[in-house]
């Protein structure tokens, strides 16, 4: 195992006497000799600041684009998901608090460098890596090594922004797409139930729409606590005018976890209505997550009204798609794509033969999307932290997530309501995983991300 360097010196901190003051994220912790910042992940060592969870994972999977959540970027897509320890939030609904909210030596971790694990994701043969699960922002000097060992990679970040101006511009300059997670729209709710500040996330939006990244933004709706009409129509208001009607939102269901087991999952009704008014503020993109309800993930040409993305869990048909394009009437729409995706081709990474052989419905997919198969939890002679893998041989994993919906009560299935019914679809994917570490999900559903 390769030598792990608890000295890796830690940019943007300066010395104030025998502490170290971080200037990474908006806390600005002053830490004395020995002790850690709020997110655990940075400390004072003998007068300088060092990233001490520098390349250390709790978490590897595959995932579908679409779960980060984004919807926009590369639609159909999978891509290559890492995650690390700790959190500049400590958000009391925190659904991966098992591994944010865990001190670095209280989790059981796997040291990658950052050569190690590009070279991994590309052995995976995947062009695009996020890093997700927990905060990335306190991940700034390993990602920013990552991108440096191959600038070709694509990066997608999954964040609360909590993050200074200067860093962020730093990894925008990296990035293609990113997902902010909007806690809530006061400051209250900010301070109290999760130890940050409202106007810090909507600063690091605008500045992320400046740089010209793909951005996306998630709001979990909690019943009680931020699902007001009046709190979501300032926030969507903020979003046409201060950032743009193209920015994708999506409104999350709640379910209960970490210190929030007394709260009610969100009704699909409060969902809906938060779309509705997403919609009649003018946003032009809004959907809901964590549920399957007809329509309310699909995408529609905000110009001709028709269809061009429909999805059932993170099983998606593009054919609505011409490029970039509405295939109907030829509206340019904020929608990036694969390179391989010319105007009038596309091509879905999730499809298989009904013999389940592992062979793509067409060659020429087959020949560019591979299964990968993990054996033993190893992989070219790198040992996994946790990967989850498409492929043929596996258990069947239904449409809806169930890393999200675990079982009935996550499904909101009580008394006086009807069971949902299974999608009728074909399992878009089969699974092998392989875990050190796990995580329920991407933060842009409950924790971020």
């Amino acid at each position: 195992m390769p030598f792990i360097n608890p000295n890796y010196e830690a940019s943007y901190y300066h010395v104030y006497g025998e502490s170290v003051v971080c200037d990474l994220c908006p806390h600005r912790c002053r830490v004395p000799p020995g002790g850690f910042g709020k997110c655990t992940a940075r400390r004072n060592s003998r007068g300088k600041m060092v990233a001490y969870s520098y390349g250390r994972i709790s978490s590897i999977a595959v995932d579908p684009i679409e779960k980060k959540p984004l919807y926009h970027y590369r639609p159909g897509s999978r891509i290559f998901s890492v995650g690390g320890i700790g959190c500049n939030l400590k958000c009391e609904y925190c659904q991966n608090y098992s591994i944010s909210m865990s001190p670095i030596g209280k989790k059981r971790t796997t040291y990658k460098s950052a050569e190690e694990i590009v070279a991994l994701c590309r052995q995976q043969t995947f062009d695009q890596i996020a890093f997700t699960y927990n905060e990335p922002a306190i991940w700034y000097e390993y990602i920013m090594d990552v991108m440096e060992c191959d600038p070709g990679l694509g990066l997608v970040l999954v964040t609360n922004g909590m993050v200074n101006e200067s860093p962020l511009k730093d990894l925008c300059r990296n990035a293609n797409a990113m997902n902010i997670d909007i806690k809530a729209f006061t400051d209250d709710f900010y301070r109290k139930v999760c130890g940050g500040s409202l106007a810090d996330a909507k600063r690091s939006c605008e500045v992320v729409m400046e740089s010209g990244v793909h951005l996306e933004l998630t709001y979990l709706m909690i019943p009680g606590h931020n699902d007001g009409d009046e709190e979501v129509s300032r926030f969507v208001q903020w979003v046409r005018s201060d950032l743009s009607p193209d920015v994708p939102v999506h409104f999350n269901r709640f379910h209960p976890d970490y210190e929030m087991m007394a709260v009610p999952m969100t009704p699909v009704e409060t969902l809906l209505r938060a779309k509705s008014i997403a919609e009649e503020n003018g946003l032009n993109y809004a959907y809901v997550g964590n549920v399957l309800a007809d329509d309310a993930t699909d995408t529609y040409c905000p110009e001709c009204g028709a269809a061009v993305i429909k999805r059932t869990g993170y099983l998606i048909d593009a054919s609505g798609l011409d490029g970039d394009r509405c295939a109907y009437c030829k509206h340019r729409l904020n929608i990036i794509r694969r390179p391989s995706e010319q105007q009038g081709e596309w091509i879905a990474d999730y499809r298989h033969d009904d013999e389940r052989s592992g062979k793509r419905d067409d060659e020429r997919n087959h020949r560019r999307h591979q299964d990968v198969r993990p054996a033993g939890g190893t992989q070219a002679g790198v040992d996994l932290g946790r990967l989850v893998v498409f492929g043929a041989d596996s258990d069947d994993l239904p449409v809806h997530d169930v890393l999200h919906w675990p079982d009935e009560a996550a499904l909101g299935v009580g008394e006086g309501d009807a069971k949902p019914a299974q999608a009728p679809l074909r399992p878009f994917g089969r699974l092998f995983p392989q875990e050190i570490g796990g995580t329920k999900s991407d933060g842009g559903d409950s924790r971020a991300e």
